[in-house]
């Protein structure tokens, strides 16, 4: 269809996206926010992309989702992220848009761009979405990194490895299955087990929503921080 070829045939678009229903987004307000986003990454120094460094970063970007407020975090992120290669940067999402993230390679030299709208403004999407971004970077080349035009985008192998691979970074299997079967899913058990395993109370809320163990209106969502947009 003409969505179809117009994302086909915009070399710009091209991407790894964290996005809703491709068929409902508005093209020109995507490309006018990923243009946003790409002026902000060209005014930050960074170095050359490296993967073995980013894998050597993901201890200290794991302890970025303990900091709530995004005023402290969001410029430690920025630094430790540049010496690796990559320009994160905040954009709000534009109407229309439905994305919450996206990586692209940036030409003329190896530097990459994680743009991130915050769309669901909670700490556990915003970092779920970091990490899956991340998961493209160390998992897949260039080539298979454009996980967007395609109808079924988010079921492709691409996608479910980096679900998979965010997942089991903010939270490892081993400790995330030990923790399912004990079933202590009351708030003290919750924010003790995030403890244990140095990661914020809100993600495992969030992980727990998305396995069906929590409702999505349940009270644990105190637990997550919100953030809103100062535009």
């Amino acid at each position: 269809d003409a969505m179809q070829n117009y994302f086909a045939s915009n070399d710009e678009l091209e991407g790894a996206y964290r996005i809703a229903l491709p068929d409902a987004v508005d093209e020109y307000a995507l490309k006018a926010w990923i243009q946003k986003g790409k002026l902000e990454a060209d005014a930050i120094d960074t170095e050359l992309f490296d993967k073995n460094k980013l894998k050597q970063l993901i201890p200290d970007l794991r302890a970025l989702t303990l900091i709530d407020e995004p005023q402290n975090f969001i410029p430690k992120l920025q630094r430790l992220m540049a010496t690796a290669g990559v320009a994160v940067v905040f954009v709000p999402e534009l109407k229309g848009c439905h994305i919450s993230g996206f990586t692209k390679w940036l030409s003329p030299f190896p530097k990459v761009i994680v743009q991130l709208s915050v769309r669901y403004k909670t700490n556990d999407s915003l970092w779920f979405t970091f990490f899956h971004e991340i998961a493209h970077l160390i998992l897949h080349n260039k080539k298979s990194f454009i996980t967007f035009p395609s109808k079924n985008y988010d079921t492709g192998l691409e996608e479910k490895q980096a679900n998979e691979w965010a997942s089991n970074t903010l939270i490892a299997k081993d400790e995330w299955d030990s923790f399912i079967k004990e079933r202590n899913l009351t708030e003290q058990g919750i924010k003790e087990f995030a403890k244990s395993v140095g990661i914020h109370a809100g993600i495992v809320v969030g992980r727990l929503q998305k396995v069906g163990l929590v409702l999505y209106n349940s009270r644990l969502n105190h637990l997550k921080v919100r953030y809103k947009w100062n535009v």
